[in-house]
This record gives C-alpha cells, sequence and structure tokens, in this order.
C-alpha cells in the first residue's frame, strides 16, 4: 500500500478531527490507520507554517474552539449549557464529561 497524499486542508482537518475524538493523537491514529509519526510531522509543520493555531495544542485544550457544525446557543441556567448540533439542541451540565460529550456531538454531527 502506498502513501496517501494529503492537501494541508485535508491535514488540518484531520488534526481537528483528532482533537474533537477526545483520544490521544497514537489512539486516534491506530484506529484511523494513519501513520502516527507522519502525522505528528504534518502537525508541527502546519504549526509552524501558521496553518494550525496554538490554541488548539494540548497546553491550551481549554480554549473555545468554534466549529460550523455545533453552536452554543444559550446559557440556560448558572448549571447548564445548551448547545444545538446539527438542528438538535442539547443541554450539558458545566460539570459534562468532555470525553462523553465529544462522543455525542460526534454521533449528531453525523445526523
Amino acid at each position: 500500500m502506498g502513501s496517501v497524499k494529503r492537501t494541508n486542508e485535508e491535514w488540518i482537518k484531520l488534526y481537528e478531527q483528532q482533537r474533537m475524538s477526545g483520544q490521544t493523537l497514537k489512539a486516534w491514529c491506530a484506529e484511523n490507520n494513519i501513520n502516527l509519526s507522519t502525522m505528528s510531522d504534518k502537525i508541527s509543520r502546519l504549526k509552524k507554517a501558521g496553518l494550525l493555531s496554538e490554541q488548539n495544542s494540548r497546553r491550551n485544550r481549554k480554549t473555545k474552539v468554534e466549529t460550523k457544525w455545533a453552536e452554543v446557543t444559550s446559557l440556560a441556567t448558572d448549571t447548564e449549557i445548551q448547545v444545538e448540533i446539527n438542528g438538535f439542541t442539547v443541554i450539558v451540565p458545566v460539570d459534562f464529561n468532555e470525553a462523553a460529550f465529544i462522543r455525542v456531538c460526534k454521533v449528531l454531527k453525523l445526523c
């Protein structure tokens, strides 16, 4: 099997998918049949070229990441957040389990 040629935009999309998955880079690459060292190298090169924001790096993980498929429409209360995803409204507590919420978002994004 030969290597797959991808554009910078495709690598950026893969990086965003990995970040949203909640998985480690190693686990995500294994699950998606992507060579870990290739992905790591591409991420590094994209960051150096200014095509990937450092706000998505591990040390700044809690920074808000905007997407085109999800929108925080309002704060329901001081203890809940209302999010609209592909026409679905999800209300989550502010102390939600991030990994579980990411899995729900991935499912709703596909609907």
